[in-house]
């Protein structure tokens, strides 16, 4: 809050220092407004240069948002497209003759197992 305070103050500092100059007749006024023409051309020269750069930003804006809805109608595209089916394994055909267990595959599993001597 200071740094702005002491600005301000050198800004009225000096604009009291150049009308206090005009007024003496050490810097010219061709429209004898109380302002030195050296000021008030640099300020129309600063007004100019600030016109031009929100002219450019407002362009770059507009190409920014063409983009965006470039990219946005893309998407929606892209979106909309069906998907390519792709190849799965074949479908296995069952079998002719259903299987049935065999003598030996019947009492695997339910009858308890010996083991075995070593010798």
């Amino acid at each position: 809050m200071k740094v702005i305070a002491i600005i301000i103050a050198l800004v009225i500092v000096g604009l009291t220092l150049a009308v206090i100059a005009t007024k003496k007749g050490l810097l010219k006024d061709r429209d004898q407004d109380g302002l030195p023409d050296i000021i008030e051309d640099k300020v129309d020269d600063v007004k100019e240069k600030v016109e031009d750069i929100i002219e450019d930003v407002k362009d770059k804006v507009e190409d920014v948002k063409d983009d965006v809805e470039d990219v946005i109608d893309g998407i929606k595209e892209a979106i909309k497209k069906p998907t390519r089916k792709k190849p799965g394994r074949k479908k296995k055909q069952p079998a002719k003759t259903p299987v049935t267990p065999t003598k030996s595959d019947k009492g695997y599993y339910k009858s308890k197992r010996q083991a075995k001597k070593k010798l």
